[in-house]
């Protein structure tokens, strides 16, 4: 008594409108960034064949981009993090396998020398930066500094402090001397990366 009645048919809409929000809602909650890292969405794998298909198409594209870079003499630089059986060898191999290694060079270098070790740390990576009508590719960089080496006990937080103060002045140096920088982290989700590392495991050779 003294409320305003409800009709039978505008509960039914307001029922059908609640569901509806509520399955917005939902989509949203599980497209969003946060869901995504805990409950990746599962991708169809494509079929070997689809694949080489896909793999040939870049490669040209790749081989376009190569002579592009001999013909206006850019310098390119490309970085590749990422946690072991990421995917990083594996991406660098596919990119140098049909291009020319005077242009795209490989560049993965060995533990430091005891000379290197007393340089500044950027020293021993600036040689290998690229000249005009060459890309050059790192299998990990100086990045080192502030991911394996930390974690592994090979420098201190205050080196890793002063690493980070530092390279963005290097990086934009590199940038401001006409060298186009490419950063790319690669990473797979818990599941994928422990099945990658059992099958090395089993087998040293993949």
């Amino acid at each position: 008594p003294g409320g305003r009645a409800v009709s039978k048919k505008h509960k039914k809409h307001k029922k059908h409108d609640d569901k509806h929000t509520t399955s917005q809602l939902s989509e949203a909650v599980k497209s969003s960034p946060q869901a995504a890292d805990t409950e990746p969405a599962a991708r169809p794998k494509l079929k070997r064949k689809e694949y080489e298909r896909e793999m040939r198409v870049l490669q040209g594209e790749l081989v376009a981009m190569q002579e592009w870079v001999k013909t206006t003499g850019a310098k390119v630089c490309l970085v590749f993090e990422g946690m072991d059986s990421a995917g990083k060898g594996g991406t660098i191999r596919r990119m140098t396998e049909r291009t020319s290694p005077r242009v795209f060079k490989h560049i993965a270098l060995p533990t430091p020398t005891e000379r290197e070790k007393s340089q500044m740390y950027i020293q021993r990576y600036i040689a290998h930066f690229p000249s005009a009508g060459e890309v050059a590719i790192f299998d990990r960089s100086w990045y080192n500094k502030a991911g394996v080496e930390p974690v592994m006990g090979y420098c201190s937080q205050a080196d890793t402090d002063k690493f980070l103060r530092m390279i963005p002045l290097v990086e934009k140096a590199m940038v401001d001397n006409e060298i186009i920088l490419l950063k790319y982290w690669l990473n797979v989700s818990v599941a994928e990366h422990t099945r990658r590392l059992h099958n090395l495991i089993e087998d040293p050779r993949k």
